[in-house]
């Protein structure tokens, strides 16, 4: 098994890869990041409380993740390139990024990134590349 950490001193945080998932730890706070599955939010922990959703509820839609709008384009299930296909990885000195791979269907590509902030704080961008 490999581990990696990057130390943030000055935020007291921690960024940690482990078993393709990174956990991004700021305070008592603590988001864990899926990359084999969509870029995912799969877990985002106050102290010891769980505010998500997990595989035991609802195995395909557990976490927290980032679909187009309207809905009503795509329709259901959302593009799987988009939703749950693994995205590529770029772990920064601060921050994870992943990207999808492109999606034809609906003319995007997803970008995800992910920090510790300052004061305790955890960041998120998401941002769509339109290759239409």
């Amino acid at each position: 098994m490999q581990v990696t950490a990057v130390i943030q001193a000055q935020n007291k945080s921690t960024i940690i890869s482990e078993n393709s998932s990174y956990i991004i730890n700021s305070g008592n706070k603590n988001m864990t990041i899926d990359p084999k599955k969509g870029g995912r939010i799969a877990s985002f922990k106050l102290g010891n409380y769980e505010f998500l959703a997990g595989k035991d509820i609802e195995p395909d839609n557990y976490g927290s993740t980032f679909w187009p709008s309207p809905q009503s384009n795509w329709n259901w299930p959302p593009p799987a390139v988009l939703d749950h296909e693994p995205y590529q990885v770029e772990n920064k000195d601060k921050s994870i990024k992943v990207t999808s791979e492109k999606d034809h269907s609906t003319g995007f590509q997803f970008i995800k990134e992910f920090s510790a902030g300052k004061k305790n704080r955890l960041d998120i961008t998401y941002s769509i590349v339109n290759i239409s």
